[in-house]
């Protein structure tokens, strides 16, 4: 059981090393809940910014 154990942990040093979904997944999973709301709060920002870039633009036209 020990050289399979060996051939286990071969298999999976194997996995790691290469760039795969697993690698991935192992990301997205430590990122977490984090990531999403940053991208969010982005996202509000850029929102008002537009928002605030196109009302200076009509204020602009109506001068």
């Amino acid at each position: 059981s020990s050289a399979e154990s060996a051939a286990d942990g071969q298999r999976a040093s194997q996995l790691s090393s290469q760039p795969g979904w697993e690698t991935r997944s192992e990301r997205r999973r430590r990122k977490g809940c984090k990531s999403r709301h940053a991208f969010s709060k982005t996202r509000k920002k850029k929102k008002e910014a537009e928002s605030l870039n196109a009302d200076a633009i009509q204020s602009r036209r109506s001068r």
